[in-house]
């Protein structure tokens, strides 16, 4: 098929939607939270930002869990069940008194948020177009950060006007409409569950789309220390942009005003999406190694920059250049395990990896929020992030070392 159909649209926009309400609104904006919960209830903002690494290791598992239940049959309906869940559960927010009632309302959403998130929609779209499969998929995974860009200016209005409570009751109603088209439109887990083909396909049986055999690329034994700089880099990756969710908070600590705490998660949030783009076709051009040193040296000196300039327009610049590092998490994670490992390790390999990131990512926020709580500032803060770089760096230089990797 040449000609994408209605329902081939409607998946798009149902999945980007799905993830701009999983991980845009669950995660992207969930910083702007940390500083109003943590005043009113007297607690630290380590206590608070603990809300976030909850909400984001229990989306992966729900994530995991998700392909075990949902099928062609209860589709729609588990995906109403998990959008009422999720959405009631950040409305319920509202309502917490105490840090265990964040803990367990973010526990619950982060779970029903990773059924209906990112490895829904991957699975989904990449069922659905057997052609530009990487573009649409890549379109939908952008809106997370379109989501956290447009909607954090917004919601950072909404609480310095009503308040964190009432905050969190629009947000709640926010997801729910953003997960609508997922059980409202005439769509499903695979195209032929809806009398539909793929986009590319011709309707006959593929038999490109089963697993190939791998005779002759079989899989290879590599050092432990190999694959240990791979986790280690991909941790990194994770841990350094963890700081942006603390970025109202980090205006605020330089007397900065709120909205420009608000524009720099924005700023980021930007970069998140159009990054990973920019990478992909540098890579493309420049290859892995020099395209992945311009985004280090770029992730640098944003970190420089907020280190040592504490003015508006300028901390907005460094949260757009420390934003970069989502692409590197990403992209340069894919690349570097495909190209140092091979694909007929791949699918062994890069699980491995990604976990190690998305664990940095979730324990960094909270480990962002106590060194804060202890130091009463961000600068040691910034200087571990200037070290993590530095191993970052390291363990890069160590893999593209190897012979596979394009340079």
């Amino acid at each position: 098929m040449k000609k994408m159909r209605p329902k081939h649209i409607m998946v798009i926009v149902a999945m980007s939607l799905a993830i701009a309400a999983s991980i845009g609104m669950l995660v992207n904006i969930g910083g702007l939270f940390f500083s109003p919960i943590a005043n009113e209830l007297g607690v630290g903002r380590g206590s608070v930002s603990l809300t976030l690494t909850i909400a984001t290791l229990v989306c992966a598992v729900g994530g995991t869990v998700m392909p075990k239940i949902m099928n062609k049959k209860n589709f729609r309906l588990v995906c109403l069940v998990c959008a009422i869940i999720t959405a009631g559960a950040t409305a319920l927010l509202g309502t917490s008194s105490k840090l265990w009632m964040l803990y367990a309302l973010n526990a619950v959403r982060g779970f029903t948020a990773g059924f209906i998130g990112s490895i829904l929609g991957s699975m989904v779209l990449t069922s659905w177009f057997h052609t530009n499969t990487g573009l649409v998929t890549s379109i939908a995974l952008g809106f997370s950060g379109v989501a956290g860009a447009l909607l954090s200016p917004i919601f950072s209005s909404v609480i310095s006007s009503v308040g964190w409570r009432t905050a969190y009751v629009i947000a709640g109603v926010v997801m729910f409409i953003l997960y609508m088209p997922l059980f409202l439109l005439p769509i499903g887990m695979k195209p032929e569950d809806v009398g539909e083909i793929a986009y590319g396909d011709s309707g006959l049986p593929r038999q490109d789309l089963k697993m190939p055999e791998k005779k002759d690329a079989a899989k290879t034994k590599f050092p432990l220390v190999l694959f240990l700089c791979a986790g280690i880099y991909a941790a990194m990756c994770g841990s350094i942009v963890a700081i942006v969710q603390h970025f109202p908070g980090v205006a605020e600590s330089f007397a900065l005003p709120a909205s420009v705490g608000a524009v720099m998660l924005s700023a980021s949030m930007i970069v998140n999406t159009s990054g990973k783009i920019l990478l992909g076709f540098l890579i493309d051009r420049l290859g892995v190694r020099r395209s992945v040193l311009i985004y280090l040296t770029i992730i640098v000196l944003g970190t420089v920059l907020l280190l040592t300039v504490h003015t508006g327009p300028t901390a907005i610049i460094a949260a757009a250049f420390i934003g970069f590092d989502y692409a590197l998490s990403t992209v340069s994670v894919v690349m570097l395990v495909r190209e140092v490992f091979g694909m007929a390790n791949y699918s062994n390999i890069y699980p491995k990896a990604a976990l190690f990131c998305t664990a940095s990512n979730a324990f960094g926020t909270t480990i962002v929020g106590l060194l804060y709580d202890h130091f009463q500032s961000y600068i040691p803060v910034l200087i571990v992030m200037l070290l993590a770089q530095a191993v970052q760096f390291t363990m890069f230089m160590i893999l593209v070392g190897k012979k596979r990797v394009r340079v």
